[in-house]
């Protein structure tokens, strides 16, 4: 194999022995002697691999997701129900639906990112060594709820006004909405 197929490969690495990452760092998140030179797309793709092997490890921390996507789908349903019995049936149906959506889409983005916050403390602080448990991961995330709500409430925002957009300007604000939309999708990615 070509130094660049290695797992751990750091690009411009004075000695290929400092190249490859050792055991001790395959679950450091960021580690010290590579830190500045690695690269975001193999450092993205080893916590990945990294947050994976804990989650294999402790299937107790499917909760997290578990809990987001009963949530998710409960809200759905009590939004497509609720959009339906106040005049889902009539002529304006879609309308009805469409603005029903965005109004329930702020406590499902709420409610996934809860969770998410919540399985993201718990796999770092077990990435850093730590025996971070559940509990602790629903507290972290209690503790940034002020933030989630804030980062919510922004997220959802850009998001009506994006489907407001597309929705009642001809083809020319489609296609701006279709480039601000994958901007600002691959801004909040990271």
């Amino acid at each position: 194999d070509a130094p660049g197929g290695q797992a751990g490969y750091v690009p411009g690495g004075a000695h290929e022995s400092e190249q490859t990452l050792g055991p001790e760092q395959e679950l450091e998140p960021f580690p010290v002697s590579a830190a500045l030179r690695e690269r975001r797309g193999p450092r993205t793709w080893r916590l990945l691999v990294a947050s994976f092997s804990v989650l294999r490890e402790d299937p107790e921390l499917l909760v997290f997701p578990a809990v987001a996507m009963a949530l998710t789908l409960l809200l759905g349903m009590l939004s497509f129900a609720l959009s339906v019995s106040h005049g889902g049936a009539s002529r304006n149906a879609k309308d009805v639906i469409f603005f029903a959506s965005l109004i329930a889409g702020y406590p499902i983005t709420f409610v996934s990112l809860y969770c998410g916050v919540a399985l993201a403390a718990v796999l770092a602080g077990r990435l850093d060594g730590e025996a971070t448990t559940t509990h602790d991961g629903w507290m972290a995330a209690r503790e940034r709820v002020g933030i989630i709500a804030a980062w919510t409430l922004m997220v959802c925002t850009v998001g009506a006004a994006l489907r407001l957009i597309e929705r009642y300007v001809p083809l020319g604000g489609k296609i701006v909405v279709a480039i601000v939309d994958l901007s600002w999708t691959l801004a909040t990615m990271f």
